[in-house]
């Protein structure tokens, strides 16, 4: 399983190595020739989106034939995100940002990195966009096609993102054993250590009092109270 979430009509949705996503009911869809390496839910709530090592991102849904939404031939869809506000999915390929909206399929940003993308990560009201790199973040506006990013560094490899619920803070996972944060309102820095293992997994609780990590025995906790 590289991914499960609880969809919008309550049923729990798989993402599954062998590009299968299957679902609570029992039914199961072939989608991608490969592994499938990422998934969100669909930001209008129904059925999964996924991305794959065959270059495609792909909306399944229950009793539904599954929809090829994007393909980037010869790269890897390593990370993808969703904003149910702002109706836009984003994705990575390499080391490149796509930004897609829902609702038109017309629409399409692409926003280009030194490094590789290895996370994506929108905001909470889904107007800007976090990408996790070698050297720090990046932070883009979902919309406008010729910009300049806010650049977030620290020295090292970041693979995973998370803004909290009030869009205060931004935290990566690190590929060594330690978290990094930013306070996006003077771009301080937040250095968090001590872990025995890598952060595979962060995310916020009770309306962001709390962070909460893997990359020990049990969930590290930290207050942002």
């Amino acid at each position: 399983v590289t991914a499960a979430f609880i969809g919008g009509d309550g049923l729990a949705m798989f993402a599954l190595g062998d590009g299968t996503v299957a679902f609570e009911t029992g039914e199961r869809l072939e989608v991608h020739d490969g592994a499938v390496l990422c998934a969100r839910p669909h930001p209008k709530g129904a059925g999964l989106l996924t991305g794959g090592d065959d270059g495609r991102v792909v909306w399944s849904r229950r009793a539904e034939e599954s929809q090829e939404l994007a393909k980037v031939p010869g790269r890897w869809i390593e990370a993808i995100d969703a904003s149910p506000d702002s109706g836009l999915y984003a994705f990575s390929a390499g080391r490149d940002l796509h930004v897609r909206d829902a609702s038109d399929p017309a629409f399409a940003r692409t926003f280009t990195h030194e490094r590789q993308v290895a996370d994506v990560a929108f905001e909470p009201r889904g107007r800007r966009i976090a990408t996790a790199t070698y050297g720090g973040a990046y932070l883009w506006y979902a919309r406008i096609a010729e910009q300049k990013p806010v650049r977030l560094t620290w020295a090292g490899a970041h693979i995973g993102l998370a803004f909290s619920p009030d869009g205060r803070f931004l935290m990566s996972a690190m590929q060594e054993n330690a978290l990094h944060g930013w306070r996006l309102n003077d771009a301080k820095d937040l250095k968090m250590g001590g872990y025995p293992a890598k952060v595979k997994s962060l995310a916020f609780l009770a309306d962001g009092q709390f962070l909460a990590t893997s990359g020990a025995n049990g969930a590290v906790l930290w207050p942002f109270g």
